[in-house]
């Protein structure tokens, strides 16, 4: 007789009990293939539950798994309760909506948010308390959810509450979706920016109110340089007349005398050779006042205007200016200026700031008791194209305590030319501003050296 190994598999739990869920279909197996055996098949199949029974720890494995679904249950139920109570403490406004934009969830946030209930607004369109101006806006903002051509959006717009307050808010929202993966609303957070929207309008006030006074000052400010500078402007014409007056002093007493001489010659009957020498000159004398008075106007009826102009002519005709301080003085010019080089800016704006530093210079010499006194004016062209003009004296330099604020508006501890201080700031401001350049000043040697650079372009690169 062939021995057979049956398996048997009937250990299943449901509501805790062991059964043999196929036992039945097995037993009539067992009968159709052994019909000899049939008159003992309740005793040999009571005698296998009973070897299952005694041989398969089943109770404590249900016991157990009483237990650990218990626990799970236990722990679900706690899991909820924190989310709940989560959702219901916070103080920003938890939604969900449909793919229609109804209402499906808002947490108890939302009564404190708009005095509204959350059972109240369930079921209504999420648009009902939005300010009508931001519905298109926001319309178009779902659509994109809802369309799934963004995954999330952020917004700002107006809610209006019970009391038909403006509430500003922070909108966060994301698609949802159901088991399909098939996109079916959107949920998200409100934040109350209200208050926070409310700050910011009144910064934003109080910096306009801020940048209009800021405004105003500078208008003040630029007015009062302006005055600042016709006072220093009209200080620097005053020496110029005086200059002037000088240098016209010696040519007015030469003519005087030729015409005298000539007078007496027509009396004594010199020959007319004689008096044309003398007539001569005459005419030679008052070209040189012209020359004087042209240079005056030069400066005087300068404008802010871009020219290319010899520089060595600029400092010949500044030194002309000045040449009776410079020879009250006894101060000895040496220039470094090619004959050749032409300087591309404004004329009249760097002639003021070449007087401006000489007139310094003159006042230290004014108060040195130096028997050899130099001035020295280097002008020359920098690989970069940049003008650099070096203005040197031997004075005895400006005290270190003072040295840096020489350039500030009204210090008059070094230029104290009108006693106001004000020759160098406007340098400097001349230079930075207009020619778009720098100015440094310190001690060098026995004296001050001043260092201008400025841009050296023609009117073509200029604009």
């Amino acid at each position: 007789m062939t021995e057979k190994v049956f398996v048997f598999s009937f250990n299943s739990v449901v509501n805790g009990e062991l059964w043999n869920r196929n036992l039945e279909k097995w037993q009539d197996s067992f009968i159709s293939k052994f019909p000899h055996l049939s008159s003992e098949k309740d005793a040999l199949f009571q005698f296998i539950q009973d070897i299952f029974k005694e041989s398969s720890p089943v109770e404590p494995d249900v016991q157990s798994l009483q237990e650990e679904l218990q626990q799970i249950r236990t722990d679900l139920e706690s899991a909820y309760s924190i989310l709940d109570s989560v959702m219901e403490n916070v103080s920003e406004v938890i939604f969900q909506a449909d793919s229609d934009g109804f209402w499906t969830y808002l947490n108890i946030a939302w009564e404190t948010f708009l005095g509204i209930p959350p059972y109240e607004s369930i079921g209504n369109h999420f648009l009902d308390h939005i300010h009508p101006e931001d519905h298109p806006g926001l319309k178009i903002a779902i659509r994109w959810l809802m369309k799934g051509e963004k995954e999330t959006i952020r917004l700002r717009f107006r809610f209006i509450d019970t009391n038909n307050q403006i509430k500003w808010v922070e909108f966060y929202a994301k698609s949802t979706f159901n088991q399909n993966k098939e996109i079916n609303g959107f949920s998200g957070v409100i934040l109350d920016i209200s208050f926070q929207t409310e700050m910011e309008n009144k910064l934003s006030f109080a910096n306009e109110i801020l940048e209009r006074r800021v405004e105003d000052e500078i208008k003040k400010s630029r007015q009062k340089d302006a005055i600042l500078q016709q006072q220093s402007s009209q200080v620097l014409m005053g020496q110029l007349l005086q200059s002037i007056a000088h240098q016209w002093r010696q040519p007015m007493n030469t003519i005087s005398l030729a015409a005298s001489d000539i007078m007496l010659d027509l009396q004594f009957g010199e020959s007319q050779e004689t008096i044309n020498g003398k007539l001569e000159k005459i005419i030679l004398q008052t070209k040189i006042m012209s020359k004087t008075i042209d240079h005056f106007l030069t400066y005087y009826q300068g404008k802010h205007q871009f020219s290319s102009f010899p520089f060595k002519e600029l400092v010949d005709n500044i030194t002309d200016l000045l040449q009776i301080h410079l020879y009250k003085n006894k101060i000895i010019v040496q220039s470094e200026i090619d004959e050749n080089l032409i300087v591309h800016s404004y004329k009249n704006d760097l002639q003021q700031v070449l007087v401006n530093i000489i007139n310094n210079s003159l006042y230290a010499f004014a108060k040195s008791s130096k028997s050899e006194k130099l001035l020295q004016i280097i002008a020359k062209i920098q690989e970069d194209d940049r003008l650099e003009i070096v203005v040197i004296d031997n004075a005895g330099g400006i005290p270190p305590e003072i040295l840096g604020k020489v350039f500030d508006i009204y210090f008059s501890g070094y230029n104290d030319i009108n006693k106001s201080g004000i020759g160098l700031y406007f340098c400097k401001q001349i230079i930075e501003t207009n020619l778009k350049g720098f100015i440094s000043l310190m001690n060098f040697n026995d004296g001050v050296k001043v260092q201008i650079q400025i841009p050296n372009q023609n009117m073509e690169s200029a604009v």
